[in-house]
Parts: C-alpha cells; structure tokens; sequence
C-alpha cells in the first residue's frame, strides 16, 4: 500500500496540474493572439494575472484578471466526468461537453464549438440531424488539427496514470483518440493530445528533475521516449495522420531534438516553429518549454505567455505539465493566493474534484 507521504505527493501533483492549467489559461488570456513585440509595446512583459489587453477576440477581450476560458473550462468538463461516472465514460463526456457549451463558449475554437453544436442537434431532433457523436467529424483539409483536444486531457491522463499505478499508453490512447474525435477530425490533433498526457503520465509516475552537467542527455532521453510514443499512436495506436503526405506530428516534435531546439527561447520558437493555434506548432513549442523549465514553474508559464500566440493555451498546458512535475508547492504563492481570493467558489471546486479524482482513481472510495 502507499504511504501517507507518497500519497499526500502524488494528490499535491494533482492539484498542480490542475491549478496550473487554469492559471496558464487565465494567465495567458488577456495578451492571447498577441505577438511578441506587441506585448512587448503594451505591457513589456507578463509576469502575473492581469486584465486584458488584447481587444480583438470576442468574449475574452474584458474578461476580469486570471478568468479562465475554454481551456479550463473544457478540462473541467472532462474532470467532472470522471469524477460524476466514477471513471472514463465516453457519453458522459459528451454531456458534460454539451453542459459547458449552455455555459460558456468564450474563447472557443470554431472546429470544438461547431462539432459539439452539431451534436447538440443531433440530440435535439431525435438523430435527424446533426452528428451521431458516435462518428467522426467530416475531414475537411486544414481543418480540425487546433489544440482543443490537447487543452483539456489532463485531468484523463491524471485518472489513468493513479489507476494503472504507472504511466502506461493503453488504454489511454484510446481513450484521447475518443475525446479527440468528438470535435477534431485530423487525428493529428489527437497525437498532440497524446503528447501532452504522455508528459503528464511520465512525470506523474517519476518526477522529471534536471541535473547538472546533464542537463542535455536527460531532456534529450525523456523527449526520445515521448517521440517514440507519439510514433507507436499513429501507427499501432490507431492514430495515422490524414494521409503520407501530411507531416506527422511526431515529426514535429522530432525538431526538439535537432537543431538545438531544446535551447532555443520562447521567441525563438516562435519564428522557428510557431506558437499558434495548429497542435503541430504550438503543442511542441509547449513540451519544449515543459523540458527547458520542468522545476521551475514561474519560467515555463511565462516564457509560453511572453512567446506570444495562443498564449491562453501553450501556457495552460505547460502549467499542467510542470505543475504534475513539481506538486502545488511548487507555484508561486501569490498565484495560488489570487485565485484563492477572486475565485474562492471556482477554486474549491478544483480542489474537491482534484481530490475525488485521486480517490476514485486510487481505489479509495468507500
């Protein structure tokens, strides 16, 4: 049986996850879409909550400071399925989708807002119209590869990693192939979903710290394994890209280990290889960030932030990675302390949903 200290360790890393995917996401959204020079010319640099500044994407444009958007929003949907279904339930994620779409679509990508209205009809009319959820979204070319998928799937790769006693790709691929295919047709966007869990799992199961003088070698080793597992999940794992000519994602995140890409900035990546809303970019530039930072949370969101883009997003998913890494301690205080404060109502229910998750996941329910 675990010990009380390994288990107060593993549920603080849940927590984290979670408080550092919201505080990427409320974080990163008042400067969202912004290049770097223009947050560089309005605020200089991000280094907290503040209210946004960016006036061009509708809803989120005079959002409070540190709201959350889709990205938590949608997580959320996720995690209290998991906790409400007593484990993974593919049609309960799908109400609790269509739950959140009544709530909110603020910040929502058109690929996740149009499938799930589809499915809504669906429901409606009785299966005359609108998409059986059941089925695949209609592919359409350049559509469909956006980061939605890869946002919201923390908390599932927090579930199995605690269920299985260890990070392991089954069934977890199958299962992000599932909550992919909800609103994503390019499987693409599934992989990079993948990616993200595989992150969280791999760290959940043995913390990832950085020694000196290998540095290199241990990023290098931890980002060979991650491209070995994206490559079994478009291949076994079901998840082939649209077709040979498309550039798979695994090759995408091969560019980490060449080139130097691990030392580039965020900046830097953002010419390189780009931080906006294609998963092929920004999920990349996002586990980049993730393993120049794996310790150090206040660098990793704000280096994603300050890289400009789909900041509310890289930033949400490198909180949750990191913040897997190093357990709630790990963020800062004061960041803790300002949601605590300003969203009292939405933060303890993170922290009771955290908590029955871990409970559920462990076998502790009574």
């Amino acid at each position: 049986m675990v010990n009380r200290s390994r288990e107060d360790f593993l549920l603080s890393r849940v927590y984290a996850a979670l408080v550092g995917l919201w505080i990427g996401d409320g974080m990163g959204m008042p400067v969202e879409m912004m290049t770097p020079e223009q947050i560089k010319e309005t605020v200089g640099r991000v280094t907290g909550f503040i209210t946004p500044v960016q006036r061009h994407i509708g809803g989120t444009a005079f959002l409070p400071a540190g709201h959350w958007t889709d990205d938590w929003q949608l997580a959320r949907a996720i995690l209290r399925s998991l906790v409400e279904s007593g484990g993974y339930n593919i049609n309960d994620i799908v109400g609790q989708h269509l739950l959140a779409l009544k709530e909110s679509t603020i910040g929502w990508g058109k690929a996740t807002k149009n499938e799930l209205l589809n499915i809504q009809r669906f429901f409606e009319t009785g299966g005359t119209e609108g998409r059986n959820p059941a089925t695949s979204p209609q592919l359409i070319a350049g559509q469909g590869t956006g980061n939605g998928v890869a946002m919201k799937i923390a908390a599932l790769a927090l579930y199995q990693v605690l269920k299985q006693g260890g990070f392991y790709r089954l069934p977890l691929v199958t299962q992000v192939k599932e909550v992919g295919l909800l609103t994503h047709a390019d499987p693409r966007a599934s992989v990079a979903a993948f990616a993200v869990a595989a992150v969280i799992g791999m760290v959940m199961e043995k913390p990832f710290e950085l020694f000196w003088p290998a540095k290199k070698f241990q990023q290098q080793r931890f980002l060979r394994r991650l491209i070995a597992l994206t490559e079994w999940a478009e291949q076994d794992g079901g998840l082939k890209s649209v077709n040979y000519t498309d550039q798979f994602f695994s090759e995408a995140l091969g560019y980490l280990a060449s080139n130097n890409g691990l030392l580039l900035e965020g900046s830097e990546y953002l010419r390189k290889i780009g931080t906006n809303c294609f998963a092929l970019n920004s999920v990349p530039f996002a586990i980049g960030v993730f393993l120049r930072h794996p310790t150090d949370f206040r660098a990793g969101v704000l280096e994603a932030i300050n890289a400009g883009g789909d900041t509310d997003t890289t930033a949400a998913m490198v909180g949750a990675m990191i913040g897997a890494n190093v357990g709630l301690e790990g963020i800062p205080l004061e960041w803790r302390h300002f949601l605590m404060e300003h969203y009292s109502d939405d933060y303890g229910e993170l922290l009771s949903l955290g908590s029955a998750l871990f409970m559920q996941a462990t076998g502790k329910v009574e």
